[in-house]
């Protein structure tokens, strides 16, 4: 009876948390570009994202968020390449978030 009150109080306190909203702002890293291109110009700037979540989600979070392009696949010319984080799989599935921008323009040449 006493393990069934601690369970439900538990239940209660879990889901009555409150909600906690933390800001990040990173620098996008640029990785793997094909050693036959090079990068004339992009409009990399910094990316703000905006988690939510549970306020004992966050005690479980990677202590540092980072964000990349991965170039492995580009092409020469300006193409929209999506902004990644690093270690999204290593935060908990109960915290939502939200990227701006979620996606840059690369222009990349052939090297001569």
């Amino acid at each position: 009876m006493i393990s069934l009150i601690i369970s439900i109080l538990l239940f209660v306190y879990v889901n009555l948390e409150e909600e906690q909203t933390v800001q990040y702002n990173t620098t996008v890293i640029i990785k793997n570009i094909p050693q036959n291109l090079t990068l004339v110009t992009s409009s990399i700037s910094n990316v703000n994202i905006t988690l939510t979540g549970k306020k004992q989600s966050f005690l479980i979070m990677p202590s540092n968020i980072t964000t990349y392009l991965d170039l492995s696949n580009a092409i020469e010319g300006t193409e929209e390449y999506k902004i990644l984080i690093d270690n999204i799989y290593a935060m908990p599935k109960s915290i939502k978030y939200v990227m701006s921008p979620e996606s840059v323009y690369i222009t990349l040449k052939n090297k001569e």
